[in-house]
């Protein structure tokens, strides 16, 4: 079996410029949702509708990863990338001129089409270009990045509002966010520079000709579950959280740096569990982290104080934000470079939709049972996660695919 080339510079190259994209992306999505009650407000917009303007982005968004997953082994991953973020920035900058709740829908769902563009692809390109013993690193940083753009740009987005109103605002950033992409785009624009799969990895690809580019279904299917629960359990605990700290009797500062602390925890989870992962396997740190979030989760129930807390939410942070990292480097042990982009596809728009649903459905528990029934169902549900762990194959990622001259 051949050695595949390596090209460090250029890996870190592309691994820079892909988690600019992602900061971008992820930031722009984040600065829309700041934005909701400004834009209710200026076109009389009720909760209902408000809230609609969210999930037509997040619909848009999960239902178009996997056509332009599969769009990208045609046309090239470099040119949907970049052209993704330049629809998403152009949508989001015309946004800011719609006069009715129809328009203003309009927009927000092209702009989650061209946001679908970025989660399969990017995982999927940095996952596959990766030194195999730094590929968890590698993914963990590409992660981060998408921290750095929700922390960032949805204060930005306040501070333009309150300065020259959402419309200037989101028009600014949306502008900005295109010409990110357009940069991304002149940057690469010599053809050819897609990384290549190697010819000479018959195992890799053994049963990988399926139009999905899946090569081990059943660990692929273990995986998404797996992710499906680690989603849910994270997106309905950050939904209910601020109730119970204001249960709790903390003010809206309190709860607002409270949160704070939490992201950076989570930023730092995402690198630290990816880290891990390169060092140990995948296995034991999905075993370790879940485990401790479901424990976590649940003694969240127990009285603390403010300083307490802070340093309680940092490391239920790390946990429950670090599992992403293991299973999004993990996929790539699981499908084929060549078709990559779509397993990735797939897995992401599952986990999405997981994601979406979980607080609704731990919504009707908490109207029937109570804020604390929600907590010890999360640690529950996530308890559920350890014995499909165990059916996981063994810390097995494949060689690095080596990148063709002239890429980066």
């Amino acid at each position: 079996m051949a050695t595949p080339s390596r090209h460090p510079t250029r890996r870190g190259t592309d691994l820079a410029w892909v988690s600019l994209l992602h900061v971008w992306n992820d930031g722009l999505t984040a600065g829309l949702t700041v934005l909701l009650p400004f834009i209710a407000a200026d076109l009389h917009l009720g909760y209902a509708r408000a809230g609609l303007l969210r999930t037509a982005h997040i619909l848009a968004m999960s239902g178009a990863q996997i056509p332009l997953a599969a769009l990208a082994g045609r046309a090239g991953e470099r040119a949907v990338l970049g052209l993704g973020l330049a629809w998403f920035g152009g949508a989001c900058a015309a946004l800011g001129a719609a006069a009715t709740f129809a328009i203003a829908l309009g927009w927000v769902a092209a702009a989650g089409i061209g946001a679908g563009a970025y989660h399969p692809i990017a995982t999927n390109r940095i996952a596959r270009v990766a030194d195999p013993r730094g590929r968890g690193r590698a993914v963990g940083a590409l992660n981060v990045a998408g921290d750095i753009g929700k922390f960032s740009l949805p204060a930005a987005a306040g501070i333009l509002a309150t300065l020259v109103g959402w419309r200037a605002g989101i028009a600014s950033l949306g502008g900005l966010g295109a010409a990110v992409g357009l940069a991304y785009l002149w940057a690469h624009r010599h053809p050819g520079g897609d990384p290549q799969p190697s010819t000479e990895e018959p195992d890799r690809t053994r049963g990988a000709s399926t139009w999905w580019g899946i090569h081990r279904p059943r660990a692929f299917a273990v995986m998404t579950a797996i992710g499906v629960i680690d989603q849910g359990t994270r997106s309905a605990a950050l939904t209910f959280l601020p109730f119970l700290l204001v249960a709790r009797g903390f003010g809206k500062a309190e709860v607002g740096g409270l949160f704070a602390v939490m992201t950076l925890g989570g930023a730092t989870g995402k690198f630290v569990c990816g880290w891990l992962t390169d060092l140990i396997g995948d296995r034991p740190v999905i075993l370790t982290t879940e485990a401790v979030t479901a424990a976590g989760v649940i003694g969240l129930l127990w009285p603390h104080g403010a300083a307490v807390f802070a340093v309680y939410l940092t490391a239920l942070g790390i946990v429950l934000n670090g599992t992403s990292s293991v299973l999004y480097a993990g996929v790539a042990a699981l499908v084929d470079q060549v078709r990559g982009q779509r397993a990735y596809g797939v897995f992401y728009t599952i986990t999405f939709l997981g994601s979406a649903i979980a607080p609704a459905a731990y919504g009707v528990i908490a109207d029937r049972s109570g804020l604390a029934a929600v907590f010890w169902t999360l640690g529950l549900v996530t308890i559920t996660i350890l014995p499909l762990a165990l059916l996981l194959p063994r810390h097995d990622f494949p060689a690095a695919a080596p990148i063709a001259p002239g890429g980066a």
